[in-house]
Formats: C-alpha cells, structure tokens, sequence
C-alpha cells in the first residue's frame, strides 16, 4: 500500500536549517523535523542503550520534547517507518543555477550570470547579478519548479502518493 503525502510538507520539510534533520513518517504520513543534536543524542543513546533519562543527562543541546521521536528515528535503522527527508545537497542547487543559465537565450545576461557561479561565494554573487539584470523572479520560479519535480521523484522512488492539492509554500 502507497503512503500518501503532501507536496507542501516535503517542501517545508526540504527547507528546513541545515543543521535539523526531516524525515517522513510512513504510519502517520507526516514530514518530522527534529534538530540534528537531538538526533546527535537520541543516534548515541541507542548505540550505548542509555535509557531516556541518562541519554537526555549527557546531552547538553536537546530538545526535550523532540527526544522520544528522535530516539524512534534513530532506532529505525532500516528507515521501514521513518524515510530520512532528502537535504540541499541532493537537490544541487548549483547544477540547478547551471540550468537556469543554460536555459537562457544567449546573450550577456546568460554570460552576467555565467560569470557570476565561478568561484567562492557563487550563491550570493547569483542572486545579486539576478537581481541587477531582472531576472530574479525568474530564477526563483525556475528553482521552485525543479525542487517540486525532485521532491515528485523522490516520493515516487519510495512508492510514496503525493497530494498536490493542498496549497504550496514556495
């Protein structure tokens, strides 16, 4: 039987801080976020097999109310109820702005662009040359639009249902 979710979800899920950890959850159908020192905590304690309250002693930066849920995760190793959400680096959100440049017609804006992706600091210097030549809106349609094609892929690699009927954050 296929688990349904909703895109919107594996979106707010997707956008979470780098240092939170998503996951959907297969019984209940919902994206789980759980800050990644709390799944620091919950992944030790079952290594250790501290229980609750000695796990939740030697961790210094928990969130109390997320430790049970972390400690189900960390114990489903085989990911059978809970599907560790893909992260940013899946998405390559670099090739993503290769893409948008290669999409565009030839030209100096295409080159701007092009010019702008080499080198440290390449996000930021995209961003502001997209802001400078106008096509900004553009680029953050185009990003939306291929992060809900990925997220599609993705649930469809896990024989997951999405619901697209629910309105969209991005």
């Amino acid at each position: 039987m296929k688990v349904s979710v909703r895109l919107s979800e594996l979106e707010n899920g997707f956008e979470a801080p780098e240092e939170w950890t998503g996951c959907f959850d297969r019984v209940t159908g919902n994206v789980v976020v759980i800050d990644d020192g709390t799944m620091r905590a919950a992944e030790d304690a079952e290594e250790e097999a501290l229980t609750g309250a000695a796990a939740l002693e030697r961790a210094w930066d928990v969130i109390p109310e997320a430790f049970p849920q972390a400690r189900e995760i960390a114990r489903d190793l085989k990911e059978e109820r809970f599907l560790r959400l893909p992260t940013t680096r899946d998405f390559h959100e670099y090739r993503r702005m290769e893409e948008f440049i290669d999409s565009m017609p030839a030209g100096e804006a295409q080159e701007r662009l092009g010019q702008a992706i080499s080198g440290k600091g390449a996000f930021r210097r995209f961003k502001d040359e997209a802001m400078r030549i106008g096509v900004i809106d553009g680029w953050y349609k185009f990003r939306d639009e291929t992060l809900r094609q990925f997220l599609r892929d993705w649930a469809a690699d896990h024989n997951l249902t999405l619901d697209e009927t629910s309105p969209v954050r991005l």
